[in-house]
Order: structure tokens, then C-alpha cells, then sequence
């Protein structure tokens, strides 16, 4: 009978000594960005009433609602995040 725990520590030290050189190899020198912050902000919710089959204007209107409320919301928090004062916000 074969003891699967002496299996597994060999693999798993055969395993570790494999992957040590790659760790140390790539700590702090990669292709990788800079990170970042990432904020996010969440404003109110934009109420919706399910329609079946909408027509252009409708997904116009309500895109247009939805538009204006990102513009609020960014006017509402860019100076919290050191937004220049004549900083837009630009949908592509």
C-alpha cells in the first residue's frame, strides 16, 4: 500500500523547489503596468420602467438620462479626486 501523504509531500517539495526560481525571477521586475487607484463612485439609481419592446426615442431618452446623471455625478466628486475645476467628462 502506497501512502498518499508521502506522495504528496514529494510533490509538493519537488514542486515548490521548481517554482521558487520563477518567484524570485519575477518579483519587481516584469512587463506589468504600474497599479493604480481605482475609485469608484455610485450615485442614485436611475428608475426604469420595463418595456417590451422599446422604441428608438425611448432608448434615446433614457440614454440621455443616464448621460446626464454620469455628468452630475463626476461635477458632484471631481474636486474630491483632484479633478481640475474645467475637467470634463468625455463619452465615446
Amino acid at each position: 500500500m502506497v501512502n498518499s501523504g508521502f506522495l504528496y509531500d514529494a510533490s509538493s517539495d519537488s514542486l515548490s523547489v521548481m517554482l521558487s526560481p520563477l518567484v524570485l525571477l519575477s518579483s519587481g521586475i516584469s512587463e506589468t503596468p504600474e497599479s493604480k487607484p481605482v475609485t469608484s463612485v455610485l450615485g442614485a439609481a436611475i428608475r426604469v420602467n420595463r418595456v417590451e419592446n422599446p422604441t428608438d426615442l425611448e432608448v434615446d431618452l433614457l440614454h440621455e438620462k443616464y448621460c446626464n446623471a454620469l455628468v452630475d455625478l463626476f461635477e458632484k466628486n471631481k474636486a474630491l479626486y483632484n479633478f481640475p475645476d474645467d475637467q470634463d467628462i468625455n463619452f465615446y
